[in-house]
């Protein structure tokens, strides 16, 4: 689903990014599941560059380390992928699920709204992912 609207979303009176984009559910997710906010961001693709996160709780920031693609994320990590023609802004998903075989990630902007990312060789199996971020703890 592509929608052009630039109408910004709020939670509980923190804006978390543009109505039907993914950043704005990566943002809101991480806000609601753990009470912490990445900053804003240009394009999806620019996550890989944050360094830290904002624990809204202890009103401090936590680093926030970036990993390649290498390796397999947990259970609430975004999956951050480059500028393709797939993606003209980046694009970001959270994991919601990790088996032995494939990753389920929600994502917001692209296809149905949930996919299976198949796992091979020990990595995640799509084109142009960068990285990933995990929660800070």
């Amino acid at each position: 689903m592509t929608d052009d609207s630039q109408e910004s979303m709020y939670w509980n009176g923190i804006y978390t990014g543009i109505k039907y984009q993914c950043v704005e559910l990566a943002r809101r997710y991480y806000l609601i599941k753990y009470d912490l906010l990445f900053d804003n961001v240009r394009t999806a693709k620019d996550i890989v560059h944050l360094h830290t996160i904002y624990n809204m709780e202890t009103k401090r920031y936590n680093q926030w380390p970036t990993y390649l693609n290498m390796g397999l994320p947990i259970v609430g990590s975004l999956l951050i992928w480059d500028i393709t023609e797939e993606f003209p802004q980046g694009h970001v998903a959270i994991v919601t699920k990790v088996t032995q075989k494939y990753v389920e990630v929600i994502e917001q902007n692209y296809g149905s709204g949930r996919r299976e990312i198949p796992i091979e060789n020990g990595k995640l199996a799509t084109k142009g992912l960068l990285a990933f971020k995990s929660p800070p703890y």
